[in-house]
């Protein structure tokens, strides 16, 4: 079976002329991404294409002016968890 990944209800798949793979911060991330823990203000970044517009994209992607985004702390009360 192809590396494929479904959004909505659309399936992405690896073919003879495009590949699928996924990006952190700007490097490959060759392990099951489903695994990965995400860091405060990662970029992730999902490509199906051809090796050559891969540069293209990641320089697109770091050049995204991203607000930080605080962390919320989690609040205990009780029984209830709220972030």
């Amino acid at each position: 079976m192809a590396d494929c990944i479904q959004l909505h209800s659309k399936l992405f798949c690896t073919e003879e002329n495009q590949t699928l793979r996924f990006f952190v911060n700007g490097e490959e991330f060759n392990s099951d991404i489903s695994q990965y823990t995400f860091d405060h203000n990662d970029k992730i970044m999902i490509s199906l294409g051809d090796i050559k517009s891969i540069s293209k994209h990641i320089a697109y992607v770091e050049s995204l002016q991203i607000p930080d985004i605080p962390k919320k702390t989690v609040q205990n009360t009780g029984n209830l968890i709220s972030i």
